[in-house]
């Protein structure tokens, strides 16, 4: 190789000179800085993308598994609820499986007398429903004569624009009724459903914690082991509490609801109170459809505008009153969520599951709650869940 080669050689070889003597290393740091950047931006947009995807498959799994796990979760929830009765009868010296089917036909026995009590009533409303539909749509004629008239005449000015030969072409109304065969089908899966439900909920209430050993000796290492134990504990603790002073609250409601309805003259009060009872499970949703019929038996019933709106918002009164001061007394912070968080994820759990969603949206929010409070990784999840009244005590704790 002669001099001439050499030069040419050393003229093309990176050099590790430094920015004085123009060396290329600057820019191939800033190329790997980019790339680098690059790759991270792509990772992020991976993970971004997994999670959308397992989300989705998430909620088709729960929408699709519907039948299987509404009676697991609704018995764990009642098991959770039942807990403390069964503890009591363990502990005057009744054997735990006798304590749960002790429990388990109370509860039975306690729903079907209510049943029985309000059956007369229920049925004096399907039977008078025609015509209690007819004399609600003579007393909202008088409202909706102005809309009435504006309509019709609407369809008066189309008429008219309409050209002498468009005749449209006759329309067909098909009324689609449920065959026998899908009413069998519904009635099946309520009446095994509920069978279900039941006898889990009896084997849970005998078994006690075992579930919860098994889970203690699965986990391999023992700081998981503790804060497996105190999610646990947390969520049994708060559930039970929250289902307990929920049902207090409720029955108190129903019970002032049907005095109040009572001294109104509304009819059948004690239904009313009952149904108010059973509905305030359903936060927000629960309390505007009571006052919806309310009001409607309100108008039905009465034959002045001061009679039919004093029922309703006498109800308004009441359920603000246990809405703002009681609830918060009782439930403290298991509830402390944003309306719009919880109007959210109740109006999800009732598209995703129907009436059964509804009835475990609340529970399954506290659930996630403590799980995102105890779990580092989650914080962010416990962040969005919380409210602002969480956010002001830790701020003064801390």
């Amino acid at each position: 190789m002669n001099a001439r080669d050499t030069s040419a050689l050393g003229a093309d070889a990176p050099s590790d000179a430094g920015p004085g003597t123009g060396s290329p290393a600057p820019n191939a740091a800033a190329r790997a800085e980019r790339v680098e950047r690059r790759s991270g931006a792509g990772t992020r947009l991976q993970r971004v993308a997994v999670a959308g995807l397992f989300g989705l498959a998430l909620v088709a799994a729960l929408y699709f598994a519907r039948p299987l796990l509404l009676p697991i979760i609704i018995a764990v929830l009642l098991s959770l609820l039942l807990s403390p009765l069964v503890g009591l009868l363990e502990r005057i010296r009744v054997p735990r499986a006798a304590a749960a089917v002790v429990t388990v036909f109370s509860c039975l026995a306690v729903v079907w007398y209510l049943g029985s009590y309000l059956y007369a009533p229920a049925q004096q409303w399907l039977d008078t429903a025609p015509a209690q539909i007819d004399e609600l749509r003579e007393k909202f004629r008088v409202l909706l004569h102005p809309v009435e008239r504006m309509q019709s005449a609407t369809e008066k000015v189309a008429e008219a624009a309409k050209p002498n030969n468009a005749n449209p072409p006759p329309r067909e109304v098909v009324v689609e009724r449920q065959s026998l065969l899908g009413l069998l089908n519904d009635t099946q899966a309520f009446v095994v459903g509920t069978l279900a439900t039941l006898i889990l909920l009896f084997f849970l209430l005998a078994s006690g914690d075992l579930f919860l050993r098994k889970l203690i000796r699965v986990i391999p290492r023992f700081s998981d082991k503790i804060v497996a134990v105190e999610i646990t504990r947390t969520i049994q603790h708060q559930i039970g509490r929250y289902f307990l002073g929920a049902t207090m609250i409720n029955i108190v409601l129903g019970i002032v609801v049907t005095g109040a309805m009572m001294l109104l003259g509304m009819p059948t009060p004690a239904l009313l109170g009952t149904i108010a009872a059973l509905l305030n499970f359903i936060p927000y949703i629960g309390s505007g459809l009571m006052l919806v019929i309310t009001a409607i038996v309100a108008v039905i019933t009465f034959d002045t505008v001061s009679e039919m709106l004093l029922p309703p918002l006498v109800f308004l009164v009441l359920t603000t009153i246990e809405g703002q001061v009681v609830q918060p007394i009782v439930h403290g912070r298991r509830l402390n969520s944003t309306p719009v968080v919880l109007f959210t994820w109740v109006l999800f759990w009732g598209w995703l599951w129907g009436v059964g969603g509804v009835a475990v949206a609340v529970p399954l929010l506290v659930a996630l709650k403590i799980c995102a409070e105890h779990i580092p990784s989650w914080a962010p999840i416990a962040e969005f869940l919380g409210g602002e009244a969480a956010r002001e005590t830790d701020r003064s704790a801390r």
